[in-house]
């Protein structure tokens, strides 16, 4: 089981223990755990981490701040009918989170016009590789670019005024 993600958005994770050969309403005890690598496993806190239930079906909502793709499952224990205690894992979860492309840097070279000559500049948008910019020149009509995969688009333009560059858009 898995669930990719973009970066910032919650995911809610449900499991159903089976509690087979217990009466209704058996009380079990439930801990949520996370892992990065899917061996080492810690537990989560915060609101609905842990608990008990007498349905055997728990809900647990990933935090919006998670950063990096992690495995969850649920660890389960209750008491059987001879008075022993059980305690069982899911099957573990890994929910991987998709970065959302951005531009880190605008840069125009030269970053000047030679006075009201025709100057031809380029502007280097640095970012997320392989994404499409889209950006406005002094407020005009949408233009696109393609960063490559080294994470740069460069945008030629040849002016004999300041001009502004505007990014109004980046997907991927």
């Amino acid at each position: 089981l898995s669930a990719s993600v973009c970066s910032g958005q919650t995911v809610s994770l449900s499991a159903v223990a089976a509690l087979k050969g217990l009466p209704a309403n058996t009380p079990m005890s439930y801990q949520w755990e996370q892992s990065t690598n899917g061996t080492t496993w810690s537990n989560v806190t915060g609101a609905g981490a842990s608990g008990t239930t007498t349905t055997g079906s728990v809900t647990y909502t990933v935090p919006a701040t998670l950063a990096q793709t992690t495995h969850y499952r649920l660890k389960y224990s209750y008491v059987t009918a001879c008075g022993g205690v059980t305690v069982k894992a899911t099957t573990n979860a890994a929910i991987t989170i998709n970065e959302l492309p951005k531009v880190t840097k605008v840069e125009a070279t030269p970053g000047y016009i030679l006075n009201g000559a025709s100057t031809p500049i380029s502007f280097t948008i640095s970012g997320t590789a392989n994404a499409t910019v889209t950006y406005t020149l002094n407020g005009g009509a949408p233009l696109t670019a393609q960063i490559n995969g080294s994470g740069v688009a460069t945008v030629p333009y040849t002016t004999t005024q300041d001009v502004t560059l505007n990014v109004t858009q980046i997907e991927k």
